[in-house]
């Protein structure tokens, strides 16, 4: 009887819970299904666009494999949708843009988007500008086939140049009216206050000390405040026994001016700058060429090891193109006491008073950097191909 009971309660069982499991699984599936479908989903990150702007596009997101999505304007005399979702402004107003998607024969609603399409507009009532460099003005929503068009409340001070850049002549400022040209219609913008700023020379740098027998690259030196790429810079020293000036290239293709301390004393640097034909002055500089003695010298910790340590190889027959000097860091950064450079055993390596690497044989040397009372040496090892 007993056996008989438990064959009964089992058969129960699976008759009455395997029925709630079957249930279960279907409905997971089911909510499964309806998750899937619910993931597909369309994204637009600026539900605002121009009129001939900067177009927006529609990205889908959790897009079904064989699925296709097709967009429909409710206007398209207001924007119009490519069949890759880009979102282009035909006119202001606003307008809706519905995705769907068709799938194994099913096409199906997936989401509404509204758009605003708006005219361009200025960003801001003021700018500022560097004399003698070309600006665009600041307009969201640039109509692309639009012709944007200024008139100054003084051409002294700002105008335009016939590529319709912003350009300011002169320190100042003076008021911009913007005016868009689209489909033979002209529209006002607005009014942007146009603050001119010339090139200048700091007060910092009115008065520097250069070394005696010195380089220096002229714009490290003397700074020029709100410099311009289309102004040219001009130096004139009113003593070239003390300074001078000169042109060399830099390595890199471009010409770089050079101010050369040539013999112990004061005198005045002028700058121009030369714009359009016309050449001004911005500034004068006192410069004193003097003897600056070096206060310390050691190798620069960047070309260090982990140990302290700075092994150089070299092969014969392969002059260093990269002097020794380079590796240097000497205390004040503009110091006229000179390095003198030595080696151990020339039969091995030599070395010019540039700091240049000659190697002769291989083997182990020694070069010595002499400065005042500093001395760095480099450990040294030539060998053969």
């Amino acid at each position: 009887m007993n056996k008989l009971f438990k064959k009964i309660a089992v058969l129960l069982c699976v008759m009455f819970i395997t029925p709630a499991v079957l249930n279960c699984i279907s409905s997971t599936q089911d909510i499964t299904k309806v998750e899937a479908a619910a993931n597909v989903k369309v994204e637009l990150n600026n539900k605002i666009v121009g009129i001939c702007s900067t177009p927006e596009y529609l990205y889908i997101v959790n897009a079904k494999s064989g699925a296709q999505y097709t967009y429909v304007s409710s206007n398209t005399e207001i924007a119009t949708v490519s069949k890759d979702g880009k979102i282009t402004g035909v006119g202001a107003g606003t307008v809706k843009i519905t995705t769907y998607e068709t799938y194994q024969g099913k096409k199906t609603k997936i989401e509404t988007k509204t758009i605003s399409v708006v005219n361009s507009l200025l960003d801001g009532n003021s700018m500022e500008v560097v004399a003698h460099t070309g600006y665009l003005a600041q307009i969201q929503y640039m109509n692309n086939k639009a012709k944007y068009t200024y008139t100054s409340s003084d051409p002294s001070i700002v105008t335009t140049d016939k590529d319709g850049f912003i350009v300011g002549l002169k320190g100042g400022s003076a008021i911009l009216t913007v005016t868009e040209t689209y489909k033979k219609e002209q529209r006002t913008l607005g009014a942007i206050t146009v603050n001119v700023t010339e090139s200048s020379i700091s007060d910092e740098s009115k008065k520097i000390t250069v070394g005696v027998n010195s380089d220096n690259n002229v714009y490290d030196i003397i700074p020029i405040v709100s410099s311009s790429w289309d102004s040219v810079y001009s130096y004139e020293s009113a003593d070239s026994k003390i300074v001078s000036f000169e042109s060399k290239e830099d390595g890199l293709g471009d010409t770089e001016t050079i101010l050369k301390g040539v013999n112990p004393g004061t005198t005045n640097v002028t700058i121009y700058e030369t714009y359009a034909g016309v050449k001004r002055t911005i500034g004068t500089v006192e410069v004193t060429v003097k003897e600056i003695p070096i206060t310390s010298m050691k190798i620069e910790n960047y070309y260090l090891e982990e140990d302290g340590s700075l092994p150089l190889t070299y092969y014969v027959g392969n002059k260093g193109d990269f002097s020794l000097s380079e590796y240097l860091v000497k205390e004040p950064y503009n110091g006229t006491t000179s390095v003198m450079f030595t080696s151990s055993d020339e039969s091995i390596v030599k070395v010019d008073q540039a700091g240049y690497v000659e190697p002769v044989k291989g083997g182990n040397a020694v070069i010595t950097a002499s400065c005042g009372d500093f001395s760095v040496k480099f450990s040294i090892t030539v060998l053969s191909y």
